[in-house]
């Protein structure tokens, strides 16, 4: 896996919401793919804004603010998690 583009071709600019994935085998997939993924810095507070243009189709010119705060609490670290994308063909 690939973090930060989403093709083959080299990129100098990193987007940290593209990721390209390769799979090795050429075979038919027959069982469910995993995909772990491990974030650093979410416990830090953070904030992001995003802006909505009226020549993308706002009739005026927008902002949105989120500030996340992550409290510290004693508590044992959880377990690995996953996620599953069922086969949906």
């Amino acid at each position: 896996m690939k973090l930060g583009e989403s093709t083959e071709e080299p990129s100098a600019d990193f987007d940290p919401c593209k990721a390209r994935v390769h799979l090795s085998s050429p075979s038919m997939l027959d069982k469910d793919i995993i995909i772990t993924l491990t974030c650093q810095g979410l416990d830090k507070p953070r904030c992001t804004m995003e802006t909505f243009l009226p020549d993308e189709g706002a009739q005026e010119y927008t902002e949105a603010y989120s500030l996340t705060l992550v409290p510290r609490f004693e508590l044992p670290p959880l377990p690995a998690q996953g996620i599953s994308f069922p086969d949906i063909s």
